[in-house]
């Protein structure tokens, strides 16, 4: 199944591509912010193909990570993973982008959470424990970061893109791992596909990328109408736009 991937990682605010050979990363482009849309995507991808002389039907599976993190980055690795898979007739392989995290975590045991910034106060948080493999602890949520951090237990290992948002806040005892080691790695969700192929096969038909809450505008326009309800207006029953 994993002979010949191309891998999609758009969670963070720089998103990667790479391909792949049984397991093994050859090679990846970056995709900053300002150009992480489907055009920029298909075109760097097209480029490590060519590089490899890889045909697209070549590929005999997809992987990518499907959050939580950015809402557009997200949709955009997500939606051309699932049409690239479904076009070529080839496995999707969907990592939560917090599994590759913790699974890269070499040398450390016990508690981890695993954090992302979820804007506005709040904080994405898996917790997992290791056992013979890490395991979910606690099912990922959302909730205020000082809520958090009052309950956060010492010896617990804080990872994750949001440690630095959770920081401030920590009580004495709680091990924080250093920046190289917060983002997820192209190689490392490779890495963890390759070891559990079946745990991440997904149906392109129906996987969704995994966040608990919209994108800033849809925020903001949840808001709007929410304030919106109460005037005379809305409450008349004419919808808004």
């Amino acid at each position: 199944m994993l002979e010949r991937v191309l891998a999609i990682e758009t969670s963070g605010k720089i998103g990667h591509v790479g391909v792949a050979a049984n397991g093994v990363l050859l090679a990846e482009r970056e995709l900053s912010e300002a150009r992480r849309h489907a055009r920029d995507l298909t075109m760097r991808c097209r480029e490590l193909l060519n590089e490899q002389a890889w045909r697209p039907r070549d590929l005999t599976c997809v992987v990518v990570s499907i959050g939580p993190g950015s809402f557009t980055g997200l949709r955009v690795g997500l939606a051309s993973a699932k049409t690239l898979a479904y076009t070529l007739g080839c496995p999707l392989l969907a990592v939560p982008t917090f599994d590759a995290i913790v699974d890269a975590l070499d040398g450390i045991d016990g508690t981890v959470d695993v954090i992302s910034d979820a804007l506005q106060g709040m904080i994405y948080v898996t917790r997992y424990r290791k056992a013979d493999g890490w395991e979910v602890q606690e099912p990922l949520r959302i909730c205020p970061a000082s809520e958090w951090a009052a309950k956060v237990s010492e010896g617990t290992t804080v990872a994750g893109p949001g440690v630095s948002v959770v920081e401030p806040l920590l009580p004495a005892g709680v091990n924080v791992v250093p920046p190289e080691r917060r983002q997820i790695k192209l190689a490392g969700l490779i890495r963890l596909a390759a070891s559990q192929p079946k745990r991440y096969q997904a149906d392109p038909w129906s996987i969704e990328p995994i966040y608990l809450r919209g994108s800033s505008a849809e925020e903001k326009r949840k808001a709007i109408t929410a304030s919106g309800s109460h005037s005379p207006e809305m409450s008349s029953g004419h919808a808004g736009g």
